[in-house]
């Protein structure tokens, strides 16, 4: 208990120094609240609503989605997406429609690992019949350390983001953990860095979710 104790304070030990050093760049705040509702054992639905900060508001979305497990290992998840995005001081509505395809194993009960692929394809305007639509090809992978005497999970994860039939667009790092605080909700909290290939544009933020299951 005591050695699991000391791998928690290490972790967060390590933690706030990136944190602290991430305020010095282009540092933003993102922020989400999570509803699941299980349909059954192997299917839910979940209302997933983030508001993201870098000198103000600069995104907010509504994302809804369906995740249906096909066996232990493997599942997938269809998914829209409704966002607000701020360009010049306007904000400019989005549209993002997704399919997710995942696989999940472990190398002991402990350590944990995940594989997810996601295309997408996102629409700048709902009201402009020339519009711009930007499809993506995304890979993530996750790793997870799980603590079950203190209910935390310990997680890192990289992602690539690739513009399809094009170049590679973005890379983004994440390091967290997960925690449960209270019957059917769980606290997350992250660092991230993102690097935008595409627009040479880097940026790292603090972020949290609260997710609600029932």
């Amino acid at each position: 208990m005591k050695k699991k104790i000391s791998q928690f304070k290490y972790f967060i030990f390590i933690l706030f120094p990136i944190l602290s050093h991430a305020q010095d760049t282009d540092f933003q705040n993102w922020h989400n609240i999570e509803i699941v509702y299980k349909i059954d054992k192997k299917s839910n639905i979940s209302l997933d609503n983030g508001i993201r900060f870098s000198e103000g508001v600069s995104k907010c979305f509504s994302d809804l989605s369906f995740k249906r497990n096909v066996s232990n290992k493997f599942n997938y998840r269809l998914g829209f997406r409704f966002l607000l995005n701020k360009k010049n001081n306007i904000f400019e509505n989005k549209e993002r429609y997704y399919v997710d395809v995942s696989f999940k194993d472990g190398f002991s009960k402990k350590i944990k690992y995940s594989f997810r692929t996601r295309l997408q394809a996102q629409f700048d305007s709902s009201f402009n019949f020339n519009q711009d639509i930007k499809s993506k090809l995304r890979q993530k992978v996750k790793f997870v350390y799980v603590l079950k005497s203190l209910d935390v999970d310990i997680f890192s994860s990289v992602e690539g983001f690739y513009f399809i039939n094009n170049d590679l667009d973005k890379i983004r790092f994440q390091l967290g953990f997960l925690k449960g605080i209270i019957q059917n909700m769980t606290l997350v909290i992250s660092y991230l860095f993102e690097n935008k290939f595409s627009d040479n544009i880097a940026l790292s933020a603090l972020r949290t979710k609260l997710v609600y299951k029932f």
